[in-house]
């Protein structure tokens, strides 16, 4: 779905502007925000709502499963596909991340090739199957 919305939402800049450079070559439409707050504020208050959200989830003021809960809450964002882009590879974090809703898990570093995959699968309706990463720790 070239032309598509993707949000992206990192507190780290040079990262945002990697995947948007990324994303914009591919054809995608790109908006971004530095955090949780930030980025809540835009999904409700811009008319276009994004096909998907690319998210962080170690930011400052909200972090990403707090964003996800929030959006739950919000008619018109609570079916937006999430994937999780993140450092955190712990098991727990990845099990919460799926219980939250999340379309896909992604940890960081992230290779362009990879994340650009993902994009395509996920706007396509396909999500990541489960993980079998046992109990969480």
């Amino acid at each position: 779905m070239s032309n598509a919305l993707i949000m992206i939402v990192d507190d780290e800049p040079k990262i945002v502007r990697i995947i948007q450079v990324n994303l914009e070559r591919a054809g995608y439409r790109v908006r971004f925000a530095y955090d949780g707050n930030e980025a809540l504020r835009m999904l409700v208050d811009e008319p276009e709502v994004p096909h998907m959200l690319l998210l962080d989830m170690t930011m400052p003021y909200m972090d990403g499963f707090e964003l996800m809960e929030r959006m739950q809450s919000e008619e018109r964002l609570k079916n937006i596909p999430v994937v999780i882009t993140t450092a955190r590879v712990r098991d727990a974090d990845i099990i919460e991340g799926q219980r939250r809703g999340a379309t896909w898990y992604l940890t960081k570093p992230v290779s362009p090739t990879e994340l650009l995959g993902v994009v395509k699968e996920v706007l396509g309706g396909i999500k990541q199957p489960p993980l079998d990463i046992g109990t969480g720790e």
